[in-house]
């Protein structure tokens, strides 16, 4: 109750102090308040005196108890009044409680309005950060896109407040649109995950992930969490919204080199690639390895899941020429892409993933060259050759129909999928051999990172150079996109 009334005081006092009243009406409306305090005190006292007693058949009024909490009630609204007398000396903010947001997010119309359609409504607190608001708000809405508006502070802005029933809550309505903003996650060898906001080349965040290297991150599916994995053979679980560490997975005896979580788990469920030999799924919540895919005797580099959740795909070094299929239950090997005579790769294969739909799967390797797999066959479907240097890092675009490679020569390769394999454009900029290479959720846009500690951010259709990100201390070895 004391919560509720210091809140509803909080906001009563904004309203009094909301710009754009000219002095006259500020007079007229303070009189017309005036008078409509002492029934508004009235109703209130009675409004708390009835909140003690839920019961329409309460005890009597002038029973033991009904004396204490009427003593109670008036103590509060006392404390209430004085608390909003207090108009030269404001309450420490730090110690005031934090104030309670209703916000809404309203589909728009295209034209700097509404269409008035709710898509989804969250409760956050006013010091909550933009990226804590887009992520509940886009869990309630089930629309990735939410755009909401924001102080110079970076944090929600409440566009006008108004008190429900309870007298409490301020109410704030955004648009749901395509944010301008991209969240994008970097992991490096100078121990730090920073958590830029793209458009501003601005790093929100910088997380102490591990007392070694950072070799690995990836945000989960709906964006709740961030996974990073490290020199030091754990993989964490950071929550997005506090940046605090929500879980910690020891088991791996060596570098945790690639993390993903398995898709249709509900975020439940993390997979982890090793110096050790081998690739663990992991239940997040209790901590515990639920399946171990130990294969062949060697190194692994990278893991990624299918859509589907069902299958992990793993590559490695030294002395493996191929990527290997594992089934998540089971832990059993499903199927072995390689084979140099029927189109495979003729060195040791550094990384491999899923497309979008699950079924071709794109490697990259130390002979220089990219290829495409049918994941149900096993056959090498097409080979993508163009750079000089081993091919390091590799993406798919969300639509499947782009692919990006980056190589040890310093350059991106931005390739046409569909209607027949071309490279459209080659991208030069770092000054190191690129480590990482992800699309963001919309495809407009690719990220690289590499040895020359460096982010860069390109543009997928042009190639063009847009932005680079310059924070971290050591080279960069992984990016990862909010995926929203």
């Amino acid at each position: 109750t004391g919560r509720r009334v210091v809140a509803g005081a909080r906001t009563r006092a904004r309203e009094r102090c909301r710009p754009g009243m000219a002095s006259g009406e500020e007079g007229k409306e303070g009189k017309e308040g005036e008078e409509k305090k002492e029934e508004g005190e009235a109703a209130e006292d009675e409004g708390d005196e009835k909140a003690e007693f839920p019961d329409s058949q309460g005890p009597s009024p002038t029973s033991p108890s009904a004396k204490n909490a009427m003593a109670s009630a008036k103590s509060r609204k006392a404390s209430m009044m004085d608390w909003e007398d207090e108009k030269e000396e404001r309450p420490d903010p730090e110690l005031a409680p934090p104030l309670l947001v209703h916000m809404i997010a309203r589909e728009a119309d295209g034209n700097g309005g509404t269409t008035g359609r709710v898509l989804g409504e969250a409760h956050v607190y006013r010091e909550d950060s933009v990226l804590m608001l887009r992520k509940l708000l886009g869990e309630a809405a089930g629309h990735p896109h939410i755009g909401a508006l924001c102080d110079k502070a970076g944090l929600p802005l409440p566009q006008h407040f108004s008190i429900e029933a309870a007298g409490v809550v301020p109410h704030a309505e955004v648009l749901a649109e395509l944010p301008s903003e991209r969240v994008l996650a970097s992991a490096s060898s100078d121990h730090d995950v920073c958590i830029w906001e793209v458009q501003a080349s601005h790093c929100l965040d910088t997380i102490r992930a591990h007392e070694e290297p950072v070799i690995a991150c990836a945000f989960s599916p709906l964006g709740t969490m961030l996974a990073t994995g490290s020199e030091d053979g754990s993989a964490r679980v950071w929550s997005v919204g506090d940046r605090s560490l929500a879980s910690n997975l020891a088991g791996h005896t060596d570098w945790v080199s690639s993390v993903t979580f398995a898709r249709g788990a509900g975020e439940r469920l993390l997979v982890t690639a090793s110096m050790d030999c081998s690739a663990k799924v992991w239940d997040i919540e209790y901590e515990t390895c639920l399946t171990t895919m130990k294969g062949r005797v060697n190194p692994l580099f990278s893991v990624d899941c299918s859509p589907d959740g069902v299958m992990v795909i793993v590559s490695g070094a030294p002395m493996a020429k191929d990527a290997q299929i594992y089934d998540v239950r089971s832990g059993e090997l499903v199927r072995v892409l390689e084979g140099a005579g029927a189109g495979g790769h003729e060195d040791n294969v550094l990384c491999a993933l899923f497309s979008p739909e699950g079924s071709t799967a794109l490697t990259g390797g130390q002979d220089k060259v990219a290829r495409l797999w049918d994941v149900g066959t096993g056959r090498c479907t097409a080979k993508l050759e163009g750079h000089t240097g081993t091919v390091s890092a590799v993406a798919w675009a969300p639509d499947g129909r782009h692919i990006v490679t980056g190589s040890h020569d310093r350059s991106l390769k931005l390739w046409k999928v569909y209607g027949g394999l071309e490279c459209r454009e080659t991208c030069h900029g770092h000054n190191g051999l690129i480590s990482a290479v992800a699309f963001a959720p919309d495809g407009l846009s690719v990220a690289s990172s590499g040895r020359d500690t460096t982010v860069r951010l390109w543009d997928s259709s042009t190639g063009r150079c847009l932005q680079t990100l310059d924070g971290h201390k050591a080279k960069v070895n992984a990016v990862s996109f909010l995926p929203y």
